[in-house]
C-alpha cells in the first residue's frame, strides 16, 4: 500500500509543482509575455508527461491491489459438487428464515423500535445466524417507519460491528485497504479533473459529435474516479464497472450475474461532471460471463422511459469530460488560440 500512497501524493505534488512553476513565471521580472507564455507552455508539457507516466503505474498498481484484496475479502467458489451442497443447504435456510421472518416481522410492527433492537441484541448474544440474517435484511425498514432516530443508529452500529465480526482479520485488513485505495483514487480524481479542465481550455479535443456515435467505449475511469452501483429493492448495492454508454442504454461489468428483465436504480458518481450521485432506472436486457473471466459478467441496461431526458442531458457531459481525460494520457495540451 505505501507504493500506492506514494503515487497517489505524487499526482498532487506534481500539479502543486506546476502552480508554483507557473507563478513564478508571472512575477518573473523584466520577462515579456511571450516568454512567459513558451516558459509556461514548457512547464505543462512536462507537467502532463510526468503525470501520465504516475497514473498509468497507479492504475496498474491499484488494478493488481484490488484483485489481491478482493480475492481475499471473497474466496474463491467451491467446486460444483459443494456448490450444489451449499445450493441445497440455502434453500432449507431460506424456508426456515421465511418462517421466521413472518412471526419476527408480525412481532416488530407491535413493538417499540428499542424493543426491536434488544431482541437483535438478543440475536447477536446467542448467535442465532438465522435471526440474526432477518434481522439484517428486514429491520432497518420497520425502524424507519417508526421513526426512532436514535434507536435506528444503534441498529446500524450494531450491525456494522457484526458484519465485521465475522471476518478474519485477514479480510478486515483486505477491507480497511480497500476503504483506502477508495480515498486515494478520489485523491486522484481531484487531479485529474482539474486537469481534464485544462486540456479543455487550451483545445486539443476533437469535436463531439455524440449523436452521431451509436456506442461510445470507456476505460480507465477507475482513474476519474467514477462510481457506479446498482440497486434493487431488498437486496443491498452492487459495485459496477460502466464499460460502455449510448443514448439509449448502459454496458457495464458487475460480480453477480442479473436475469433479463429486471429493472433496477443505477446510480452514478462523475467527479468533475455530476456534483452528487444521479440515479437512472434501468432495465437487465441480457447479461453474458465474460470469456476466461470466471466470476464477472458484463450486462447490459436500457435506460428507462421516465429517466431518458435525464441520461440524454448527462451523456455529452460525461464524453466530453472523458475526451478531455484521455487526452492528458496520450498526449500534450493542444496550443493555446
Amino acid at each position: 500500500m505505501d507504493d500506492i500512497r506514494t503515487l497517489g501524493r505524487q499526482s498532487l505534488q506534481l500539479f502543486e509543482q506546476f502552480i508554483a512553476g507557473a507563478r513564478s513565471v508571472i512575477t518573473e521580472e523584466g520577462l515579456s509575455a511571450a516568454g512567459a507564455t513558451a516558459k509556461i507552455k514548457e512547464q505543462q508539457e512536462r507537467l502532463v508527461h510526468e503525470t501520465r507516466e504516475v497514473l498509468q503505474t497507479f492504475r496498474t498498481k491499484v488494478t493488481h491491489k484490488e484483485q489481491e484484496l478482493k480475492a481475499i475479502l471473497h474466496p474463491a467458489r467451491q467446486d460444483l459438487v459443494e456448490q450444489a451442497r451449499e445450493a441445497l443447504r440455502k434453500v432449507y435456510q431460506i424456508i426456515e428464515q421465511l418462517s421466521m421472518k413472518d412471526k419476527m416481522v408480525h412481532r416488530w410492527v407491535e413493538q417499540s423500535a428499542s424493543a426491536l433492537v434488544a431482541d437483535y441484541q438478543g440475536a447477536l448474544s446467542d448467535g442465532d445466524m438465522t435471526k440474526i440474517e432477518v434481522f439484517e435484511s428486514e429491520a432497518e425498514q420497520y425502524l424507519a417507519e417508526k421513526g426512532d432516530l436514535e434507536a435506528t443508529s444503534k441498529f446500524l452500529a450494531l450491525r456494522a460491528e457484526s458484519e465485521d465480526s465475522q471476518l478474519s482479520p485477514d479480510q478486515k485488513k483486505a477491507k480497511a485497504d480497500l476503504t483506502e485505495l477508495e480515498r486515494i483514487k478520489e485523491q486522484v480524481a481531484v487531479v485529474v479533473a482539474l486537469l481534464a479542465s485544462g486540456a479543455k481550455a487550451y483545445g486539443g479535443l476533437a469535436p463531439l459529435d455524440w449523436r452521431q456515435e451509436e456506442r461510445y467505449h470507456l476505460n480507465h475511469l477507475d482513474l476519474l474516479g467514477v462510481s457506479v452501483t446498482l440497486h434493487r429493492e431488498g437486496y443491498s448495492p452492487v459495485p459496477v464497472s460502466l464499460t460502455e454508454i449510448s443514448k439509449g442504454g448502459l454496458r457495464v461489468r458487475a460480480s453477480e450475474k442479473f436475469f433479463s428483465g429486471i429493472v433496477l436504480t443505477l446510480s452514478l458518481k462523475y467527479p468533475g461532471v455530476t456534483e452528487e450521485a444521479v440515479s437512472l432506472n434501468v432495465e437487465v436486457e441480457w447479461c453474458e460471463q465474460e470469456q476466461n473471466e470466471p466470476g464477472w459478467y458484463a450486462v447490459g441496461l436500457k435506460i428507462a422511459e421516465e429517466t431518458g431526458r435525464s441520461w440524454l442531458d448527462l451523456l455529452p457531459k460525461i464524453i466530453e469530460h472523458f475526451d478531455a481525460f484521455q487526452t492528458i494520457l496520450t498526449s500534450p495540451f493542444g496550443t493555446p488560440p
